[in-house]
């Protein structure tokens, strides 16, 4: 037995020697190409290399290199694609154990569409190519749009609801997930590698000099966590580039009812050739306004609502091997606005004071990445910080009331009553991930993250003229029987929170055969929250009865957040794949429980949100047809809602379970030579799977209304369409003029306030840009009018002003101007 055994051994050492030397023998045979692609601007990753008559092709990475190992020695022809560019095909011949290396230029070509790029797995892929519903577009498109600002774009794409809060904050839905209540972000919005969602409401972001956007819709918690559960915004910006000089400069002249100005800028110098560079941005904005405050003399302001912004972006890069690079990045803004953006739909407001509004937030940004030979290791820390304060008159019925009762203790009556609030906000975060380069079936991700998030958000009542010491000490004791001193100050609240998030995560992608893939994801992390809220005024006390206090409070949650994706690709350029993933929102703490005596428990749990969706992809007629849709139904449990609201005292509870489910597609078509026809749109039902109880007033002994089983959302259009065209008609090889005209559709819907179930009616509308651009070589120039028919655009409600009757967030009117793009 044991002479058999050692027989049957030495055979399988001979085979397994034989298999070793023939499959040297066999690698020996072959050599690598390895190279970059550019286009016009730059590196171009994505694109496709391919050995001609062979399966073989690698995709750029994001720096545009590629290698293609184990071509077969000979003659073999090597050719770089990438939709929207013509392509280019090299011969070479390939000697055996040798590489060779290729430089390929691809020009843009205006019988294709174009195909971006997207990270959004954290590699880079073509957008076709990825098993999600994504919108992008590319900073050469921006320009051509004339997009500075990236909620201009992002507001026309399906899915997508945007509330303008203030010209510096937004409110993003995606797919019906409204960030009905709490304070946590529905929507993962990222600059670069750094998250700056502050809250549920998104500071404005310039795109000026971007790389691309993307929008990514539906819950992405695997790759990118908590915040993410409607879906993920990515701003892109442009890289340093550390072979050439270049510069740009776009100014910008339009009059809504003033003029308007915008001035942006980029220079990109190299320090050291090849090795060393600095790009940096500028932007300065100036708009006049358009609402008229009838409430101030006319000599204290013109508009209410003026707006100015600066800022700018610094971006170092220093690739040290061709393995290893660094990039450092810095962006500061600050705006300044004249008045909150409410007025009636004349477009005017009423408040007795200046209701100025500043703005102010950095980011910075550390990043690292190494190739490996079977992976890319990329580490990034960054810090951004957020500071802002608004004055704002409290409604004139409140200052009333509040005049009504100084009147008995002979105190004159107040001209106004406002109060300024300030908000401040920090998060560090740092992020270690490896992604998988090596060819072959399979792909995966897996890394770590942390996260610390800091909030400070104070408001602070006040009189004209000022409440004295004295006289709050009189009405105090008076009514209450306290001492001096024991109430300070007409008004103010602080609510401090400081989450802090650490994470692991990963996804596995593998070709079951060439046209069938599945991929499974998971995240897992563990939050804790530190709360702490304190009280204090007179006005506070009179209208809750609730007396100067400090509330604290922890709370920690362990999230496990899954994906799965099954993808089939049954022909070549047509793409179908099957979701499922879940997302996920935290909880908070009511800091002002006291106000209601029946609750005893301050914490309100996190919410949750699983999302199932069916997508088809498709690249047809050379590439100059795109057709994509998604159908989706999402699971909202434990939702977060303000069940009750005493003079801004919320108590926010959750409610039990709510759903989303529609449909969104995306077609573009270029049937002519220069022509492209856009055509997106979304149809969503959001409503409500259980009973909810309401208050009917503010009262604290009130009454409950029951908003029923069926509910719809608020502030969700059942459809929204957009449909656009442009025809670049080529005059010469550097001389072209485009004609571009924008529809947009947006079905009507109802206000969050004051609840579910009788909130403000608010109309649908439509709205039409036109645009016209010359280019000549690395000039053009442009002509605009955005609401081309003067619509009038209601985002959401806002309140009954005595004067003016119902007052909106209103947007902007009609709006004519010019501008230029000149690059050196």
């Amino acid at each position: 037995m044991e002479k058999k055994l050692h027989i049957k051994f030495k055979k399988v050492i001979f085979l397994v020697m034989a298999l070793f030397l023939s499959s040297h023998m066999l690698i020996a045979q072959t050599g690598v190409v390895k190279g970059i692609v550019t286009d016009s601007q730059g590196d171009l990753p994505g694109a496709t290399i391919k050995v001609e008559g062979t399966s073989k092709g690698v995709i750029t990475d994001s720096k545009g290199s590629f290698t293609l190992e184990n071509v077969p020695v000979g003659k073999q022809t090597i050719t770089a694609s990438f939709i929207g560019y013509k392509s280019i095909s090299k011969a070479v011949t390939i000697i055996e154990g040798k590489t060779i290396e290729l430089t390929f230029t691809l020009e843009e070509d205006i019988y294709t569409l174009q195909d971006v790029t997207v990270t959004a797995s954290k590699r880079s892929e073509r957008i076709q190519d990825v098993s999600q519903s994504i919108s992008a577009i590319d900073g050469k498109h921006l320009d051509a749009l004339g997009i500075t600002d990236a909620n201009d774009y992002i507001k026309n794409l399906p899915g997508i609801t945007t509330v303008q809060i203030e010209p510096t904050k937004v409110d993003i839905i995606i797919r019906g997930v409204s960030p009905i209540a709490g304070n946590a972000s529905t929507v993962g919005y990222y600059v670069g590698e750094t998250p700056i969602s502050a809250g549920w409401q998104t500071p404005s972001v310039s795109s000026y000099d971007v790389e691309r956007i993307e929008v990514l819709r539906g819950p992405q918690g695997t790759l990118y966590g908590e915040g993410s559960m409607g879906g993920t915004i990515k701003i892109i910006p442009n890289k340093a580039n550390v072979n050439d000089f270049s510069a740009k400069f776009s100014p910008q002249f339009s009059v809504t009812e003033g003029l308007n100005q915008q001035y942006n800028g980029m220079i990109n110098v190299p320090l050291i050739k090849n090795r060393l560079a600095v790009r940096a941005t500028g932007y300065y904005q100036d708009d006049a306004g358009y609402f008229n405050n009838v409430g101030l003399d006319s000599t204290k302001a013109t508009y209410a609502n003026t707006f100015k912004k600066a800022g700018g972006r610094a971006e170092l890069l220093f690739i040290a091997t061709d393995k290893l690079f660094f990039k450092a990045s810095a962006i500061y803004n600050k705006g300044d606005a004249g008045g909150r953006f409410i007025a009636n739909d004349n477009y005017e407001q009423n408040s007795n004071i200046p209701e100025e509004m500043i703005d102010e937030y950095e980011i910075y940004s550390l990043t690292g990445d190494y190739n490996f030979s079977f992976a890319e290791l990329t580490v990034t820390g960054s810090y951004f910080k957020q500071s802002w304060d608004n004055i704002q008159q409290i409604p004139p019925e409140t200052a009333a009331s509040v005049n009504g009762l100084f009147g008995m203790f002979g105190i004159p009556a107040r001209d106004a009553i406002w109060q300024d609030i300030s908000s401040k906000n920090s998060s560090f975060s740092t992020e270690a991930r490896l992604v998988s380069t090596t060819p072959g079936p399979l792909k995966w991700t897996a890394g770590a993250y942390y996260n610390e998030f800091k909030s400070d958000f104070a408001y602070a009542g006040e009189a004209e003229p000022a409440m004295t010491q004295e006289q709050i000490d009189m009405v105090a004791g008076i009514i209450l029987g306290t001492p001096p001193g024991a109430i300070t100050g007409s008004l103010y609240q602080n609510n401090i929170q400081n989450p802090e998030q650490i994470a692991v995560f990963g996804e596995v992608n593998y070709d079951i055969t060439s046209k069938l893939n599945i991929l499974a994801g998971l995240r897992v992390f563990k939050e804790t929250n530190n709360y702490t809220s304190y009280t204090d005024g007179i006005f506070n006390v009179l209208t809750t009865g609730k007396m100067p206090e400090t509330l604290t409070g922890e709370s920690d949650e362990s999230v496990v957040n899954p994906k799965f994706t099954l993808t089939f690709k049954p022909i070549e350029n047509v793409l179908t794949y099957a979701t499922a993933s879940k997302g996920f929102r935290r909880g908070g703490l009511n800091v002002d429980i006291s106000v209601y005596p029946d609750v005893t428990d301050p914490y309100f749990k996190s919410e949750s949100f699983w999302n199932y969706e069916l997508g088809l992809k498709t690249s047809l007629l050379d590439g100059r047809l795109i057709a994509n849709a998604a159908f989706y139904y999402n699971d909202w449990t434990d939702m977060q809602v303000v069940t009750r609201n005493i003079v801004g005292l919320q108590l926010i509870e959750n409610v039990g379970k709510a759903h989303t489910t529609g449909a969104d597609f995306e077609i573009n078509w270029m049937p002519l030579k220069g022509l492209i026809l856009s055509l997106n749109g979304n149809y969503t039902i959001a409503q409500t799977d259980v009973d909810i109880q309401t208050p009917v007033n503010t009262s604290v002994d009130e009454e409950f209304i029951t908003i029923p089983k069926g509910t719809d959302l608020p502030l969700i259009p059942k459809i929204t369409l957009n449909m656009s065209a442009q025809y670049k008609i080529a005059f010469s090889k550097d001389a072209s003029l485009t004609p571009r005209v924008d529809y947009n559709y947006t079905g009507e819907s109802k206000s969050a306030v004051p609840n579910m179930i009788d909130g403000e009616k608010l109309p649908a509308y439509n709205k039409i840009d036109l645009r016209v651009t010359y280019d000549y070589k690395k000039y053009a120039a442009y002509l605009f009018v955005n609401n081309l028919t003067d619509e009038r655009i209601i985002s959401n409600y806002f309140g009954n002003d005595p004067v003016l009757g119902k007052v909106y967030y209103m947007g902007r009117p009609r709006t004519i101007g010019i501008g230029f793009n000149l690059l050196f």
